[in-house]
């Protein structure tokens, strides 16, 4: 287990927090049990590996859960302790055999036992919680897919979530909350910015950037070079070969942009 407070870079499994190279590794002296406050009173405060807490109780957050518990079972990271959510129809109940314990309130009496990924698929949502989250002084966590292969010299940012079989390259960056599904790339030299998500099976190739919360679909591609705006949306199976600007959607080989229609 990685345990870190700075600037960030990739590890095959589980990170806690913004990554730092020169940051010592810090490990559990003992196995964390599921329930919460025995987990916290079983750790020594000096060698705390903080247990895991997911917002969004959908399809996307048992995904994520399931990367957690897989690098867990690996001796890579902290358990999941739960879930959160809005909703607070469903508090009390569980998903995957967690608890969801609660919401924002429930994260603002925990921050300093918990940490926290955003596991919502959907780009405006992601946002807006983070940043909720963030005002509370929340901890974000980074979930990376032992299945990942990562690059070295490649950089990702806290509250990201990299699925099996994704292959990052060299010089990547990769910013904070973003989503790298399954089986997608992002070759050398790449920018993918803030709460981007590349869709699964989608490929950004070499010195691409992906701007703040945009979206590559589904086996969608962006050729060498080219630049896809903050908040655009690229439809399944296109290709970029020219650089959009912000805020649209573009469909299609070659990717072309709709007059003022954007995806569902």
């Amino acid at each position: 287990v990685t345990v870190a407070r700075k600037s960030c870079l990739n590890y095959p499994g589980f990170i806690v927090g913004p990554v730092d190279k020169q940051a010592p590794v810090r490990e559990a002296e003992a196995p964390i049990p599921r329930n919460l406050h025995s987990m916290m009173d079983t750790l020594a405060p000096q060698h705390m590996v903080r247990p895991l807490v997911l917002f969004g109780c959908g399809g996307h957050a048992r995904e994520v859960a399931e990367i957690a518990l897989h690098a867990h079972e690996l001796n890579r990271g902290p358990t999941v302790a739960g879930f959160l959510d809005e909703d607070a129809s469903r508090h009390g109940h569980s998903v995957l055999g967690f608890p969801v314990l609660g919401g924002f309130d429930w994260l603002e009496q925990h921050l300093e036992s918990v940490d926290l990924v955003v596991a919502i698929g959907h780009i405006p949502t992601r946002q807006r919680i983070a940043k909720h989250a963030q005002t509370l002084g929340a901890n974000f966590a980074t979930v990376i897919s032992p299945l990942a292969s990562l690059s070295k010299r490649c950089r990702i940012g806290r509250g990201s979530m990299i699925f099996p079989q994704v292959v990052v390259s060299t010089n990547v960056t990769i910013g904070e909350h973003v989503i790298l599904g399954v089986h997608c790339s992002v070759s050398h030299d790449s920018v993918i910015e803030d709460f981007a998500f590349l869709c699964p099976g989608s490929r950004a190739t070499g010195g691409v950037t992906l701007g703040t919360g945009a979206m590559l679909g589904t086996n969608a591609s962006i050729l060498p070079g080219r630049k896809v705006g903050a908040g655009s949306q690229v439809g399944g199976g296109a290709c970029v070969v020219t650089d959009l600007g912000s805020g649209v959607t573009a469909v299609g080989v070659p990717a072309r942009v709709l007059p003022s229609k954007r995806l569902p």
